[in-house]
């Protein structure tokens, strides 16, 4: 799973985003200019909409919000789990 950085019209200082298929990483460090520690979020796509990978929260790598989706695709993947829904 390779996320690519995502060029936006956004200070790169305030915000970062990655996207990998349906899979998004963002990092941020003010939200509607208000100063935030900064944290990675990870987010899949479903029906339309942006919604957390795994546990619900902010991870402080990069590297911890890859392996988030990284294992959330190994079990949205496994046949298994499609026969429960």
């Amino acid at each position: 799973m390779t996320f690519k950085l995502k060029k936006l019209g956004v200070s790169r200082k305030i915000y970062k985003e990655w996207r990998c298929g349906d899979y998004r990483i963002t990092w941020r460090s003010e939200v509607q200019g208000v100063k935030v520690p900064p944290a990675y979020h990870a987010t899949v796509l479903v029906n339309g909409q942006w919604v957390f990978v795994g546990r619900h929260g902010t991870f402080k790598t990069f590297k911890k919000a890859t392996e988030e989706c990284m294992k959330h695709e190994s079990i949205a993947t496994c046949k298994h789990y499609h026969s429960i829904f």
